[in-house]
């Protein structure tokens, strides 16, 4: 079964809404104290991001948190955040902001 990490920001426009394939994340990383970054290959094989909210210093938390929902859900899709439910994967994973995709 292939599996999608989900997330959704509270804005109502484009691009709020993403299932990120997990096999095709290309890497998940800081890019400041608060802000991890996930980037995947897009339906065109161009790179998306979807960009989220950290608390400063629990980065390895988050991402150990997001790789091991892949691994222990039965589920198909894997919520990491939600603005509007304001349910996060875990309790340092603050605020899904910006999403890029492709295709």
């Amino acid at each position: 079964m292939r599996n999608f990490i989900y997330a959704r920001n509270a804005a109502d426009a484009a691009n709020t809404i993403v299932a990120i394939p997990f096999d095709s994340i290309r890497s998940i990383h800081l890019t400041d104290a608060t802000t991890l970054k996930i980037q995947y290959i897009g339906n065109d094989a161009g790179l998306g991001s979807a960009i989220f909210t950290i608390t400063t210093g629990k980065s390895l938390e988050v991402m150990k948190a997001i790789v091991n929902s892949q691994r222990a859900s039965r589920n198909a899709f894997i919520s990491i955040g939600d603005d509007t439910t304001s349910e996060y994967i875990h309790s340092d994973l603050t605020d899904v902001g910006t999403i890029n995709y492709t295709g």
